[in-house]
């Protein structure tokens, strides 16, 4: 029987909407980092849903079969999205770091009529090197996965781990949200060979063939994953449909909500 990606279906109160646009979170995601965004914009457009996406082996989207990859991933959710909806029914996707390059993958492989895509904070430019690069928090990270204990007998002791490795306190809280209770202990859900097969595609892509008419870019004006050149490059390619937030790191979402809101309201209301 085919495997379909963890996902939940948010609308506001009373709604029935005809039309949908799907999240997708970042690598070490869940759909549910995006709960709150996909709350508040519902309320703003009420005649839209939205479909918040476990990644393949992410959150409850385990047991993908290999490849793990860029393709495979947005193979994933088109199929998801065709399953659930009319194609004609589908405003858009939009995605956050990882989750951003799996959107502008999908709109190579969509085949339901124009479908606009939103990226916030992520490059399309490939950059193998990456990978081998520990001083990014990332990378660092995936090497501590490949290391890191089997099992652990509390959520505090998971914490103490992570902090013992100089994680900051808000990163540790955001990945323990990846701990699965067992019982008597807790695993952690994120696999370090899945994971390290998707970042190293995600680097070793160059997805700029798809950034046109159909494309919004939300950028981080500090701690951004776009480099001056990618920013010019999608000025050129897009024009005003660049946003920069000045004082917004990555994490948009968490650190400009309002701001996030506001633009994907205007693209999609």
């Amino acid at each position: 029987m085919s495997q379909f990606l963890n996902h939940s279906l948010i609308s506001a109160p009373l709604s029935k909407p005809s039309q949908w646009v799907y999240f997708l979170h970042g690598i070490y995601g869940r759909g549910g980092n995006l709960r709150t965004l996909a709350r508040n914009f519902v309320k703003e457009c009420p005649g839209v849903g939205v479909g918040l996406v476990d990644l393949r082996m992410h959150g409850k989207s385990q047991g993908f079969a290999p490849p793990h990859n860029l393709k495979a991933a947005s193979k994933d959710v088109v199929r998801l999205l065709k399953h659930n909806h009319d194609a004609k029914d589908i405003l858009g996707i939009v995605g956050h770091s990882f989750g951003g390059k799996v959107a502008l993958e999908c709109s190579r492989l969509w085949s339901g009529g124009s479908i606009k895509i939103v990226v916030l904070d992520s490059s399309p430019s490939k950059n193998s090197g990456q990978i081998q690069d520990t001083n990014h928090t990332v990378i660092k990270f995936l090497q501590d996965l490949k290391n890191m204990p089997p099992q652990f007998f509390s959520r505090e002791e998971f914490e103490n781990w992570m902090l013992a490795k100089e994680y900051p306190q808000g990163i540790v809280q955001w990945l323990a949200m990846n701990l699965v209770n067992e019982g008597n202990t807790f695993s952690f859900a994120l696999k370090h060979e899945a994971m390290h097969s998707l970042l190293a595609s995600y680097f070793d892509s160059d997805l700029w063939d798809q950034v046109g008419d159909h494309t919004f870019l939300m950028a981080a004006g500090k701690n951004s994953s776009l480099s001056i050149e990618d920013l010019k490059r999608f000025r050129e390619c897009i024009g005003d449909r660049v946003q920069l937030v000045e004082n917004a790191g990555h994490w948009l979402h968490v650190e400009a909500p309002s701001e996030v809101l506001t633009f994907l309201s205007a693209t999609f209301g």
